[in-house]
Parts: structure tokens; C-alpha cells; sequence
């Protein structure tokens, strides 16, 4: 989202690149911390996924409609209704850690099971190298 409209638009063709600038300012205005500047902005927000949602099955093919995009169209319905931006309501923030939660599998048999495990073997490996134990010196 934030290096796509510089990467993708000698890379796409026109109308793709308009189609994908539909959803990247959408995005941006969902975004936006300043309340003010996102509610005066909102109603542009909600035509700009409106005409991505409608425009992306022209432009990227029928495969490409899923129940995500469509849920795109009431993504200012989220904003307006809990007066913040997408950053206070959304999992963003957890995407990287989803990440190295994923690398604490090593096979799909018993997935929680083992991420706890490695996670209790970081703990208790962090715990003899520095000696301490709930912030008390051994």
C-alpha cells in the first residue's frame, strides 16, 4: 500500500494503476490520525472502495471478487461508527508478529501446542543467560 502507487505505475497498465490509486487513498483517508481531516474526506473514502470493489473485477478478473474485497465497502462504515482511524480497530500492528509466531511451527501436528512450547524454551533460555529471574539477580 505505501510503495505501490511509486512501484506499480510504469509496471501496470493505466488503468489498473487507477484502479489500485482508488484503493491506496481510500486506504490513506481510513488512516489518517487528525479526526477532522477524516471525517471531511470520509464520504470520497467510501466512493473510492466503491469504485475499486466495482472496477477490480473489470480490471483484475472475476477470480479476483472475494468476500474480502467486498468487505472494502464497509471499511468507513468501521471509521465513521468508532469515530478513530483503521490503525485503532485494525490487526496491522500484529501482522509482523503473526509472522514469527509462524516460524515457531515446524509442521502443522499440534500448532498451539508447539508455539507455546518454543515460546516457554525462548523464556526459560532468556531467563539462564541473564541470570535473573522476574527482574531479581540470581
Amino acid at each position: 500500500m505505501y510503495t505501490g502507487p511509486l512501484v506499480l505505475r510504469k509496471i501496470i497498465s493505466k488503468k489498473s494503476y487507477e484502479v489500485f490509486m482508488a484503493l491506496s487513498v481510500a486506504v490513506r483517508i481510513l488512516l489518517e490520525d487528525n479526526a477532522e481531516k477524516r471525517a471531511a474526506y470520509l464520504d470520497y473514502a467510501k466512493n473510492l472502495l466503491s469504485y475499486f470493489v466495482h472496477s477490480s473485477e473489470k480490471v483484475f478478473g472475476e477470480i479476483f471478487i472475494v468476500y474480502n474485497v467486498h468487505n472494502l465497502l464497509h471499511l468507513h462504515e468501521d471509521s465513521k461508527h468508532f469515530q478513530c482511524s483503521l490503525n485503532e480497530i485494525s490487526a496491522f500492528q500484529f501482522e509482523n508478529h503473526l509472522q514469527e509466531i509462524k516460524r515457531l511451527v515446524s509442521h502443522g501436528q499440534n500448532p498451539l501446542a508447539r508455539v507455546c512450547k518454543r515460546l516457554n524454551e525462548a523464556k526459560c533460555i532468556e531467563i539462564e543467560g541473564s541470570r535473573t529471574v522476574s527482574g531479581i539477580e540470581i
